[in-house]
């Protein structure tokens, strides 16, 4: 027995084995790719519409929250500007920064014009007193009168203007 299964054995000739391409089997699997395919773009479409929808709306909400931030700065500031507009500050600053005190009444009161400073632009052009000084010589009949080392330069410039006429 041993003998014949030895003989059969060197009779049979393996060669190595080519699977034989079936053109049947490529259109299957295209087929079920290109089914896929159509299954998944709309979930696919759908994905991407909510991405968008999502950011856009975290975009509109960031802007909300900065406009809601810029609209109290911005009432803070016009609160700020009526503060330091009333007159009350403006007269006690005139009072304190500037030696100004309030004229008597049927005072005429001539304040020379400082030479003009090279031009600035922007809304920081100047410090605070020059823009007072600026503003207080702009308004000069308002019925404000300089005291102190003032006046007497006040009186000297007055002196010469009259000397002048």
């Amino acid at each position: 027995m041993i003998r014949t299964s030895h003989r059969i054995r060197g009779r049979i000739r393996n060669i190595a084995l080519v699977r034989e391409e079936d053109p049947r089997r490529w259109r299957e699997v295209s087929f079920f790719l290109v089914f896929l395919l159509s299954l998944a773009a709309p979930v696919l479409f759908d994905v991407t519409q909510q991405t968008r929808y999502v950011r856009t709306r975290y975009a509109i909400e960031a802007l909300r929250s900065e406009m809601s931030e810029l609209d109290q700065q911005y009432l803070k500031l016009r609160i700020e500007r009526a503060s330091l507009e009333s007159l009350d500050l403006v007269s006690q600053r005139a009072r304190r920064e500037l030696a100004l005190v309030p004229a008597e009444a049927g005072a005429r009161i001539v304040v020379p014009r400082p030479p003009r400073p090279a031009r600035r632009e922007g809304p920081d052009a100047g410090t605070a007193p020059e823009r007072i000084v600026a503003f207080l010589h702009a308004e000069a009949g308002n019925g404000w009168r300089a005291s102190g080392d003032q006046r007497a330069s006040l009186g000297a410039e007055e002196r010469r203007r009259s000397h002048e006429r």
